[in-house]
């Protein structure tokens, strides 16, 4: 499976965090309004990960937040269960469509 990847400010202090197809969206709203003030760490899939994997792609001290198309945060419990991960902020989406970039810049934003 491919490795975790962190795209955008490597020395920024927010983090976005996602897997799978919200990744076109969170790259777009950071072209779009976010700059680089965030960076936005991308997995592919949920297994195999191991801790260690999760912890070298996301930036220690970080505000993190989470992006995520469904009703309960599956991809951040399953975060918390192997890392520890507590996200304050979770911006989900579960009425069948994909995010829009503006969504994320609106939601991250407020």
């Amino acid at each position: 499976m491919p490795k975790p990847v962190l795209y955008g400010n490597k020395s920024a202090k927010k983090t976005i965090i996602g897997w799978g197809s919200v990744k076109g969206p969170v790259l777009e709203a950071m072209d779009l309004a976010l700059g680089g003030e965030y960076n936005f760490a991308h997995f592919t899939g949920m297994a195999p990960l191991t801790k260690e994997q999760v912890m070298a792609i996301i930036p220690a001290g970080n505000e993190l937040s989470l992006v995520e198309n469904n009703a309960t945060g599956q991809f951040g419990k399953v975060l918390l269960g192997i890392a520890g991960i507590v996200f304050k902020k979770k911006i989900l989406k579960y009425d069948g469509s994909q995010f829009y970039p503006e969504e994320i810049v609106e939601k991250i934003k407020s």
